[in-house]
């Protein structure tokens, strides 16, 4: 059975980037365009890690991540790892980035093999 990713983004060309590099490493990937839609897709499609940016409507990734990280303690669940892809360049966005939970974060641009090695050495193939 393929590990599952959740990659949210309000980007669809950075969305079909990473599905494609994802899928074609045979992983399985869900897509949620926004931060609530991301909350309610963890709940549902319990992913292996996830791949959050910042900038969304609705609930941006410092609020998603943060409710994601306060769910699964309440819950008792395992810890989701979450990269952090954004174009928030600055040190203190990456100081709040990990605050909210994240294990990783990411700048853009990137380059989608990098993030299929981040995800390779997070939770393996």
């Amino acid at each position: 059975m393929p590990k599952k990713i959740l990659l949210v983004d309000d980007e669809d060309d950075v969305v079909m980037i990473l599905q494609d590099n994802l899928e074609k490493k045979g992983y399985e990937v869900v897509v949620a365009n926004d931060g609530l839609e991301a909350i309610n897709k963890v709940r549902v499609e319990k992913p292996d890690l996830m791949i959050l940016d910042i900038n969304m409507p609705k609930v941006d990734g410092y609020k998603a991540a943060q409710i994601i990280r306060d769910s699964e303690l309440k819950d008792k669940r395992p810890h989701l790892p979450i990269i952090m892809l954004t174009s928030r360049t600055k040190e203190k966005d990456e100081t709040a980035g990990y605050a909210a939970g994240t294990n990783v974060y990411v700048k853009k641009p990137f380059e989608p093999k990098e993030i299929v090695k981040l995800v390779e050495g997070l939770i393996g193939q």
